[in-house]
C-alpha cells in the first residue's frame, strides 16, 4: 500500500476529497464568467505548501478581463461546496490588478465551506480592501495557475512601498480577526525585515531565531498548534497583546511607521 502524506500539504499532495472540492469550485468560476476569466491562482497556505484541513482555506486569487454585473455575482453565488473545505477568493479585473494604492479596488469577495456551511457568500467590493496588495503579491510568488493564463503573464508583483504600506494598515488586524496570529505577526516582521513574503510556519522559524528568547516558547507553541491544526486565538490575552506590541516595536525600530503602527 502507498504512503499517504499527512498535511500540511502543498497543491500536489493535497487529498484527493480536498483537490475535488477546489477544482469543483474553479470549473463552476469559470462556467459563470466565460469569456471574461483570465485566470484563477492559488496563493496562501495551500500554494506554500503549509495547508492544514483543520485550520486553513484554499485561498483563491481570479482575475477578469473586465468588470462584471450583478447577474454574474447570483451565478457565482449559486454553487454550494462540499461541507468544511472552506474556500476564499478575491476577484479583481485586469485593470484592478495593476492598482498599487490602499485600499485597492476589486470586483468581489467569495467565502463559503466553514463549518459544514455549503454555501457560498459572494459580496461586491465597493469601497476597496486594505489587503489585496498581499493576495497579488502572493499569487505572484506561490506562481500557481489553476486555469487560464499564466500566472506570471497577468499577477504582477507589488513595489516594496505600496507593499509596506498595506502591511502597516493590516496590522490592528491580526490579534482580532486571525486563527494564528502569533505566527502572522512573525510573518509581518518577516516582510518588514527582508521585503519579501513567506508561509506562518517560515515566519515562525525565522522569529524563533531573530527574536530574544524570551519569545521562544511562544513561538513554538504556536508552530505546534499550527501544524496539528489547531486555531492558535485565545482572544486578545494580555501575552498576545505583549507580543503584538513587542512586534509594532520591532517593525517601527527598521523602518515602519504607517497608520496602523
Amino acid at each position: 500500500m502507498s504512503h499517504v502524506p499527512g498535511p500540511p500539504y502543498g497543491w500536489n499532495t493535497l487529498p484527493a476529497s480536498f483537490k475535488h472540492a477546489a477544482l469543483g469550485f474553479v470549473s463552476h468560476v469559470a462556467g459563470a464568467l466565460g469569456d471574461n476569466l483570465a485566470g484563477i491562482y492559488l496563493h496562501g497556505s495551500l500554494g506554500r505548501a503549509c495547508y492544514h484541513p483543520a485550520t486553513s482555506d484554499i485561498d483563491l486569487l481570479i482575475v477578469l478581463h473586465g468588470a462584471c454585473d450583478d447577474a454574474v455575482l447570483d451565478a457565482l453565488a449559486s454553487y454550494r461546496l462540499p461541507g468544511n473545505v472552506p474556500v476564499h477568493a478575491d476577484g479583481m479585473t485586469r485593470k484592478q490588478l495593476r492598482c498599487d494604492r490602499v485600499p485597492t479596488p476589486a470586483e468581489f469577495e467569495i467565502h463559503g465551506g466553514s463549518a459544514g456551511q455549503h454555501a457560498l457568500r459572494v459580496r461586491r467590493v465597493t469601497r476597496g480592501r486594505g489587503h489585496l496588495l498581499l493576495v497579488r503579491q502572493d499569487a505572484y510568488d506561490c506562481d500557481t495557475t489553476l486555469l487560464g493564463l499564466p500566472g506570471r503573464d497577468v499577477v504582477i508583483p507589488v513595489p516594496w512601498e505600496a507593499l509596506s504600506v498595506s502591511l502597516e494598515q493590516f496590522f490592528p488586524q491580526v490579534v482580532p480577526y486571525f486563527k494564528n496570529p502569533v505566527l502572522m505577526l512573525c510573518r509581518i516582521c518577516y516582510v518588514f525585515t527582508h521585503h519579501s513574503l513567506c508561509s506562518k510556519v517560515g515566519a515562525g522559524e525565522w522569529a524563533m531565531r531573530a527574536f530574544g528568547v524570551e519569545w521562544r516558547d511562544d513561538i513554538a507553541a504556536a508552530l505546534a498548534k499550527y501544524r496539528e491544526g489547531i486555531p492558535d486565538n485565545e482572544g486578545e490575552t494580555l501575552e498576545l497583546r505583549t507580543f503584538e506590541e513587542f512586534c509594532r516595536q520591532y517593525i517601527q525600530r527598521i523602518g515602519g511607521n504607517g497608520v496602523g503602527l
